[in-house]
């Protein structure tokens, strides 16, 4: 049986800052094994993360000779990859974690060829300016988000128009791991192509809450060839079509301070382990 969701923003912070000491003990413990400590597809897939020739892997994406690129929630090293001949990439990267990231890195003597910056996806408009970056993307965390349609919305304003947004996550992860940890949202493609997040005190048809500004190109499940494994996720592309106006963070005060708390978290954990 599911695990109770978090009801309020306030216990939703409580649940999500309460995963992060084992979140930052895995990574502590996979950087100090070069992920050995997973096994030999682990450790080849930490191998290829840390490359600085690293193919892209939503190459076929690129639409333009110059492409600025967000990744969030990257962890902390990407899974995009950096090396690309069909455009010249400008890559940035934001996590919650970045800082502990940037740490443990330090301990471990491991270089990457993108570092994170500190942010949430709720607040990247205090980050960027409107009309940004070309592609915005996410992988595995908009089910860690605190408020996803509302991250969504944010990333749409940070996005130019005519361009897109990339979200690729495991099907309905949250209910596979009882909602436990930063897990507290599912991204689902329906039998009917819609494109909903929902947890078992609410749903969000995303195409609904957003309206005429997108346009969803792409519903689809994916299957992406890794280092001796094939990861199958779903696949949502969707394009900007207008302006969104910007939306206040209800709770913003919350969100501020409690990442800032986030924040210290990194270090005082981190601090066990550096």
């Amino acid at each position: 049986m599911a695990s109770k969701t978090a009801n309020t923003y306030k216990d939703y912070f409580e649940q999500w800052l309460s995963g992060i000491p084992s979140e930052i003990r895995f990574w502590d413990k996979l950087m100090e094994t070069k992920g050995a400590c997973l096994g030999e597809d682990a450790e080849k897939m930490f191998a290829l993360r840390c490359s600085f020739d690293a193919p892209f892997a939503l190459e076929n994406e690129l639409e333009g000779k110059d492409t600025a690129f967000l990744d969030i929630g990257s962890g902390p090293f990407s899974n995009c990859g950096v090396k690309t001949s069909k455009s010249k990439l400008a890559i940035t990267a934001i996590d919650p974690l970045a800082s502990a990231y940037r740490l443990l890195k330090e301990k471990h003597g491991i270089s990457a060829p993108i570092a994170p910056q500190t942010g949430i996806v709720e607040m990247v408009d205090e980050l960027f300016e409107e009309n940004s970056f070309d592609i915005v993307h996410m992988s595995n965390s908009l089910d860690h988000c605190f408020d996803p349609i509302l991250g969504i919305r944010k990333m749409l304003y940070v996005t130019k128009i005519g361009g897109k947004i990339i979200l690729r996550h495991n099907e309905n992860e949250a209910e596979s791991t009882h909602y436990t940890g930063l897990h507290q949202w599912n991204v689902h493609l329906s039998e009917s192509g819609r494109f909903l997040l929902w947890r078992p005190d609410a749903t969000i048809d995303v195409q609904e809450a957003l309206g005429d500004c997108i346009a969803l190109e792409e519903a689809r499940m994916a299957d992406t060839k890794e280092p001796e494994n094939v990861w199958r996720h779903n696949y949502f592309v969707l394009r900007k079509i207008k302006p969104i106006p910007r939306q206040e963070a209800l709770n913003g005060i919350l969100i501020k301070r409690l990442l800032e708390q986030v924040v210290k978290l990194h270090y005082s954990e981190c601090g066990s382990v550096v």
